[in-house]
C-alpha cells in the first residue's frame, strides 16, 4: 500500500488504494490529490469452532466478546475511526442492518463473571484460569502475521484466558478454516458490503470465498430462513427475514466481527473523478472503477 501511495505522489499512477485512515490526513490539503472513502465492504472477525471445547459453549463465546475492546482494536489497526463489528455480521452502516441485534460492549468484568459461571477458577492467583480439574484454560488462535492478534491475546489474558498464537500464511489460514482445523481463527475478507444473501452462504456452508469458510450455524431456524429469503420477492418480508437472521447470529455468536475496514482511494483529481459503487461489486469487491465516472455532469 505504501508503494502504491508513493506512486501516486510521484505521478507514476493516477490512483491507488489504502485501508488505513492516515491517507485522509496526509492529503487533506493537497492541491490536486484527493481521497475517496468507500463504505466498509471488508470484515475482520474471529471464527469459533462450534464442536470443540470450550468454544462449543455459547457463554464462553460471549465471554470472549465482552473481553475484547473491539473499537480500540479497529482504531489502532486502521489508524482512525473504524466501524465497530456487529454480532449480527451486517455492518451498522448498511441499509440492511438490524439495530435490535444483541450487543457486546467492552466489559471485562462481565467476561470474568461468565467464565466463573462456567466453572473456571484462578487456582494459582496469577490471573490465568483453570478448569475444576486443574487443567489450564489455553486457546489456540490461528491468524496471519497481523498486529490484531497481539491485542486480542493481551485482552483475553486480562480476563484469564491464555492464548497461543499460530501464525500461518493466507493460503494455510484459508485451508484450516475451510477444513475446520482450528479453535479460534482470525480472518479478514471482503463480502460484508454486498447483498445480505452472504449470511446464507457464509453460515450454511455454501460460500465460495475461501477466507469466509469455516463458520456454521446449528440453528434449523436460521437455515430455513436463509433458504427462504433467497426466494422472497416481497422486499419488506425479506427484510424481516434478514433481520431475524442477524438476531439469531448475534445470539448464537458463531463468529465475532471485530471491525469493518473501509477503502481509501487516493487519486489525481486533474485526471479523473471516481465514483464508489455502494456495497462494492458482486459480493463486495471494493473497486472505485465505475462507468458512471465517464458520464458528463
Amino acid at each position: 500500500a505504501e508503494r502504491q501511495i508513493l506512486a501516486v505522489q510521484t505521478g507514476q499512477v493516477d490512483n491507488a488504494s489504502a485501508t488505513t485512515y492516515d491517507v485522509v490526513r496526509l492529503f487533506e490539503n493537497h492541491p490536486y490529490l484527493r481521497v475517496l472513502e468507500t463504505g466498509p465492504p471488508s470484515i475482520v472477525r474471529l471464527m469459533f469452532h462450534l464442536d470443540r471445547p470450550p468454544t462449543d459453549q455459547r457463554p464462553f463465546r460471549q465471554a470472549v466478546a465482552y473481553a475484547l475492546d473491539r473499537k480500540r482494536i479497529g482504531e489502532i489497526i486502521t489508524r482512525g475511526p473504524a466501524p465497530l463489528g456487529s454480532a449480527g455480521v451486517v455492518p451498522p452502516t448498511d441499509p440492511w442492518y438490524n439495530s435490535q441485534v444483541r450487543q457486546y460492549p467492552y466489559d471485562p468484568e462481565r467476561a470474568r463473571t461468565l467464565l466463573r459461571q462456567l466453572g473456571y477458577v484462578d487456582r494459582d492467583g496469577d490471573g490465568l484460569l483453570e478448569t475444576r480439574d486443574g487443567e489450564r484454560l489455553l486457546l489456540e488462535l490461528v491468524a496471519g502475521p497481523v498486529r490484531d492478534v497481539e491485542l486480542i491475546q493481551q485482552m483475553l489474558k486480562d480476563v484469564g484466558i491464555d492464548v497461543r498464537i499460530r501464525t500461518v500464511d493466507a493460503a494455510t489460514r484459508a485451508q484450516l478454516g475451510g477444513e475446520g482445523r482450528f479453535q479460534m481463527l482470525l480472518t479478514l475478507h471482503i463480502g460484508s458490503g454486498g447483498d445480505p444473501d452472504y449470511l446464507r452462504t457464509w453460515f450454511t456452508g455454501a460460500e465460495a470465498n475461501l477466507f469466509a469458510r469455516g463458520s456454521a450455524m446449528r440453528s434449523p431456524e436460521f437455515v430455513r430462513l436463509a433458504r427462504l429469503q433467497v426466494r422472497m420477492l416481497d422486499p419488506e418480508r425479506r427484510r424481516r427475514i434478514i433481520d431475524r437472521m442477524q438476531l439469531l447470529l448475534s445470539e448464537e455468536l458463531p463468529t465475532l466481527p471485530l471491525y469493518y475496514r473501509r477503502w481509501f482511494w487516493v487519486y489525481d483529481s486533474r485526471k479523473l473523478t471516481p465514483i464508489a459503487t455502494r456495497g462494492g461489486i458482486l459480493n463486495g469487491i471494493p473497486l472505485m472503477e465505475n462507468k458512471l465516472a465517464f458520464l458528463s455532469r
